[in-house]
C-alpha cells in the first residue's frame, strides 16, 4: 500500500479548519491575480502570509507558552473534588458519654462495611474508662459526629456536610456533584464555544478565567451542600473554556506548513495542538502535590482557587487570534496584529495595502443541508455512527472514570493521583508519535483494548503496587484515546454531514461523563471490583466494535456519503506501517 504524500490536519476543538481558498498560495505577500488576470489585489489572508510572517517564530512560541496557564488551570478545576470531596473509608459514632469507644463491640457495621458504623448499642463507662454496652437499645447519629480512623484528610465536604449514612441518597451524595460538574462542562461548552466565535478568543479566555476561578473561591467557603453543589456547576461551566479556547487559539497562530526538523512527519501545528493537553496533565499533578501538604478541603480549594488567579496577568499578554478577526471583517485589528507577529519574528513585511477579500460562493455547488437523520441512512455511515456513538461515551467514561478512581485504588491516594495524571502525558505523546505512521485505527483500536485488559486486570488485583500500575496503564491508553478521537471522527466523515456528526458524537459522549463519577465514586460501595470491570468490559465492547470504521491515514477528506465506501476500500492493511513522508 503506497502513501504518496500524509495529509494532516488539525482540529479546532471540533471543527476542522479548512483552508482558505482566497488564491495561489505561491503568490509572494498573498497577491492573487484578478478575474481578467490583469492586476494583482494584495489580499490580508493569514494562510497566505503565515509564511512571510513565520508560522512558528518568537512570536507564536511565546504565546503557545502562555496558553500553557489556562490550561494547567482547566486541570486544577476538573479533579478538585478528588479532594474535596474525599469519602472517609473508616468512620463511627462519636459516643457522647464519657468513654473511650475505641474497639467497643457494640457498634452496628453500615451495609456489612465493618470500618463503617452510623449507629451503636447505648452505652456506658466502664470502670477501666471504655465504653460498654449498657442495653440493646439502638442509637443512630445520622448527622455525627463522627470519629473518622486513618482519614488522610482533617476535613471535606462529605465529613463537614455530614454526606454519610441517613443523609446519604442518590441526589445527595459524592458521585452526584461529580456528575453535577460533568452537566456543568456541557452547558460552558455551549456557551463559551457561541462567546468565542461571537466575541473573539481572547474575550472568551478572560471569561473562562473569572467565572472558574471566582466560583471555585467562592465554592471552598460555601455552608452547605447545595450551595456548594452550584458553585461546582458554575465553577465547570468557566473551566471547560480554559483548555478548549486554549487549544483553539494555539492552533490557530500556527501555519500549517513548518515541520519539526527531528520529525519530518509531523508539523508544528499537529506538535503544538497535541502537547497543549499536557498542561492539563500538569495542572492535576499540581493539585495532587499541593494536596499532599494542606489536608483541609477549604484551605486546599481557595488556595487552589487564587493560584488560578495568576492567568489573569498572563491573560494580558496573549493575542487575539489573526484568523477569527479576519473572519470577523476586522482589517485594522488584523493588519496590526500580523505586522507585530512578523516584527516580533525578525520578519519585514508591509501589509498596510492588503484587504481582506470575501470568497464567491458558487450556487451551483450548493447542496443541501443534512441533520442528524443522515448519520444513519446509508449502510457505511450508519455502521460508522452506530462505532462511534457507542466510543465516545466509552472513551469518555475511561477516561474521567479511570481519574477519578486513582484516589480509590488503595496504597497512598496522594501518588496514585500524581502518577495518573503524569501517565497521561505519555499518552498524548504517543498519539502524536504514531497516528500518521501507524493509522489512526490500530491506535484507537488499542488503546480501548488495552485499556479494557487493564481495567479488568486491576479489579481483580489485590491493593497494592502491581494494581496501581496495571490501572496506570489503563489511564495511559485511555488518555492517547482521548486525544486522537476528535481527529478520527473528523476524518471519517463526509465534509458535508461533519460538524453535526462531531457535534453528536460530542452530545453522546456526555452521556459517559455524567455517568463516569456514579461508576468511580458510588459503585464501590456496592462492589470494589465493578467500577474497573465495567470500565474495563466496556473498553472492550468499544475495541471489538472499532474494528468496522476505516482507516482514514492517507486518504483524502472525504466529500460525500460515496467518498466514504471508496476510503474503506482502500484503506491500508490494519496492522501495518506508512513509511513517514517528509512534507514539502
Amino acid at each position: 500500500w503506497d502513501v504518496k504524500k500524509i495529509s494532516h490536519y488539525s482540529t479546532n476543538d471540533n471543527v476542522f479548519k479548512m483552508k482558505s481558498e482566497y488564491g495561489s498560495t505561491d503568490a509572494p505577500n498573498g497577491e492573487n491575480k484578478t478575474s481578467e488576470g490583469s492586476e494583482s489585489e494584495k489580499i490580508l489572508d493569514y494562510d497566505e502570509l503565515v509564511e512571510e510572517i513565520g508560522e512558528f517564530g518568537l512570536f507564536q512560541k511565546i504565546a503557545c507558552l502562555l496558553l500553557w496557564f489556562p490550561a494547567a488551570a482547566g486541570g486544577i478545576h476538573v479533579l478538585m473534588y478528588s479532594f474535596t470531596g474525599l469519602e472517609p473509608s473508616s468512620f463511627r459514632c462519636d459516643i457522647p458519654v464519657n468513654c473511650n469507644s475505641t474497639g467497643y463491640n457494640g457498634y452496628i457495621p453500615e451495609n456489612d462495611e465493618i470500618k463503617q458504623s452510623c449507629s451503636y448499642f447505648e452505652a456506658k463507662a466502664g470502670d477501666d474508662g471504655m465504653c460498654q454496652q449498657m442495653s440493646d437499645t439502638i442509637i443512630s447519629c445520622p448527622n455525627g459526629p463522627y470519629i473518622f480512623d486513618n482519614f488522610e484528610f482533617e476535613e471535606t465536604t462529605i465529613t463537614r456536610f455530614s454526606v454519610l449514612c441517613e443523609n446519604e441518597s442518590f441526589f445527595h451524595n459524592v458521585a452526584f456533584t461529580g456528575s453535577a460538574y460533568m452537566v456543568g462542562l456541557m452547558i460552558g461548552s455551549f456557551v463559551t464555544g457561541y462567546c468565542s466565535d461571537k466575541f473573539g478568543r481572547k474575550l472568551a479566555i478572560l471569561v473562562c478565567i473569572l467565572v472558574s476561578s471566582i466560583a471555585s473561591l467562592v465554592g471552598s467557603f460555601m455552608p452547605d451542600y447545595w450551595s456548594y453543589l452550584a458553585l461546582r456547576i458554575l465553577t465547570a461551566s468557566g473551566s471547560v473554556g480554559l483548555f478548549n479556547e486554549s487549544f483553539t487559539l494555539t492552533v490557530e497562530l500556527m501555519g500549517s506548513k513548518e515541520i519539526v526538523k527531528w520529525m519530518p512527519w509531523i508539523t508544528y501545528k499537529n506538535l503544538l495542538g497535541n502537547t497543549i493537553q499536557i498542561p492539563y496533565a500538569i495542572g492535576e499533578t499540581i493539585l495532587g502535590i499541593f494536596a499532599i501538604f494542606i489536608r483541609d478541603y477549604v484551605t486546599l480549594q481557595w488556595v487552589m482557587s487564587v493560584v488560578c488567579f495568576i492567568q489573569i496577568p498572563v491573560w494580558f499578554f496573549l493575542p487575539e487570534s489573526p484568523r477569527w478577526l479576519l473572519s470577523k471583517g476586522k482589517t485594522e485589528e488584523a493588519r496590526a496584529l500580523m505586522m507585530r507577529m512578523a516584527k516580533r519574528n525578525g520578519k519585514n513585511i508591509d501589509l498596510s495595502q492588503h484587504v481582506i477579500k470575501k470568497p464567491e460562493v458558487d450556487d451551483s455547488k450548493k447542496q443541501a443541508e443534512l441533520g442528524v437523520a443522515d448519520l444513519f441512512k446509508t449502510k457505511d455511515i450508519l455502521i460508522i455512527t452506530i462505532v462511534m456513538f457507542f466510543c465516545w461515551p466509552i472513551i469518555t467514561m475511561g477516561y474521567f472514570g479511570l481519574g477519578l478512581s486513582m484516589t480509590q485504588l488503595g496504597g497512598n491516594i496522594f501518588v496514585s493521583f500524581i502518577l495518573g495524571a503524569l501517565v497521561e502525558i505519555p499518552g498524548y505523546l504517543l498519539c502524536m508519535f504514531l497516528i500518521d505512521v501507524w493509522g489512526r485505527k490500530p491506535f484507537f483500536v488499542s488503546c480501548l483494548l488495552v485499556t479494557g485488559v487493564s481495567c479488568i486486570g486491576a479489579g481483580f488485583m489485590e491493593v497494592g503496587t502491581a494494581r496501581t500500575a496495571v490501572a496506570l496503564t489503563g489511564k495511559l491508553l485511555a488518555a492517547g484515546n482521548f486525544s486522537v478521537v476528535y481527529m478520527y471522527t473528523a476524518e471519517i466523515y463526509p465534509t458535508i454531514i461533519r460538524n453535526t456528526a462531531i457535534g453528536s458524537c460530542s452530545m453522546v459522549a456526555r452521556i459517559g461523563g455524567i455517568s463516569a463519577p456514579y461508576i468511580a465514586l458510588y459503585l464501590p460501595k456496592v462492589m470494589t471490583e465493578l467500577p474497573m470491570l465495567i470500565l474495563g468490559g466496556s473498553s472492550l465492547v468499544g475495541g471489538l466494535m472499532a474494528f468496522a470504521l476505516p482507516e482514514t491515514l492517507g486518504s483524502k477528506l472525504p466529500e460525500k456519503m460515496e467518498d466514504v465506501k471508496e476510503m474503506k476500500k482502500n484503506s491500508k492493511p490494519m496492522w501495518s506501517c506508512v513509511k513517514p513522508q517528509t512534507m514539502d
